[in-house]
């Protein structure tokens, strides 16, 4: 932390990502790879919303993401991809101030391809939800919300001229917190569409 709101980096076994704030808000996130600049991602504001995040990475191509606030609850965004040229649009409703649902769409000549996540919370607070400008930034990712994810359930389905074939996958996570009621470890158990069980554990760490 630059300060006890403002986060300066997050250190990875290999890399970080380094944060810059213009005033109240974060400007850009800049990913390394050890020393060297892999991607940075800019935030263009409509007053205190993130309008558009652009994606730059190492070969100098460009991801641009455009979103559209219809209220607090309602998000519609649009990826423009300029190597790949594929239209990619989605959807994201919120519950009390967490990422509840996603619908992304991906159109690509005959297949239709829908991706449909649903998001569980408990009642916790996320240990990165006071951190500034933070929660505005990562509005796509249920990870980041104010509270912490408990169940992720992933709808996917493919249309085309053959008809149409979905599949489910679902994920649990559970939490043990310490004495400051953030949580030091997250254990997720996951189920993919064709039976696969995965288990993963996360620990957090924490300078003050």
């Amino acid at each position: 932390y630059k300060n006890t709101s403002e986060i300066s980096e997050i250190n990875f076994l290999t890399g970080k990502k380094v944060y810059t704030y213009d005033g109240e808000n974060i400007s850009k996130v800049s990913g390394y790879d050890k020393d060297k600049v892999i991607q940075t991602i800019d935030y263009k504001y409509a007053g205190s919303r993130v309008s558009t995040m652009t994606t730059t990475l190492a070969d100098n191509s460009k991801i641009i993401l455009l979103l559209d606030w219809i209220d607090d609850t309602h998000l519609k965004y649009t990826k423009v991809d300029v190597a790949n040229p594929v239209p990619v649009s989605g959807e994201c409703f919120y519950t009390n101030g967490n990422l509840s649902k996603t619908v992304n769409i991906i159109k690509d000549g005959d297949v239709t391809s829908t991706f449909e996540n649903n998001y569980e919370y408990d009642a916790k607070q996320n240990p990165y939800y006071n951190v500034k400008g933070f929660y505005q930034i990562n509005v796509l990712t249920p990870e980041f919300g104010k509270n912490n994810v408990t169940k992720s359930t992933m709808k996917t389905s493919f249309t085309s001229s053959a008809g149409t074939t979905s599949s489910t996958a679902t994920s649990t996570s559970t939490y043990t917190f310490g004495s400051k009621n953030v949580p030091d470890q997250q254990t997720t158990k996951g189920l993919s569409a064709n039976g696969q069980a995965t288990t993963s554990i996360k620990n957090y760490f924490y300078n003050r």
